[in-house]
């Protein structure tokens, strides 16, 4: 695989898995990117207005243990 094809890879792959975040969790208000590079808008519920709460709530999840 060519270093130009492996962005585009990553992208087929994150917006199979994320890209329909927006309608299934109402606090995302947009999912987007290009390549590799991908961001989830976090909104509070039914308006665009930006929720910095709820990405302070996503930092500081606590990681799982790798088995």
């Amino acid at each position: 695989m060519t270093c130009s094809a492996r962005p585009n890879a990553w992208e087929k792959t994150l917006q199979a898995r994320i890209g329909g975040w927006a309608e299934k969790f109402s606090v995302v208000g947009d999912v987007r990117g290009k390549g590799a590079m991908f961001g989830v808008e976090l909104v509070h519920p039914g308006t665009k207005k930006p929720y910095p709460e709820a990405l302070t709530a996503v930092v500081s999840y606590p990681q799982r243990p790798s088995r």
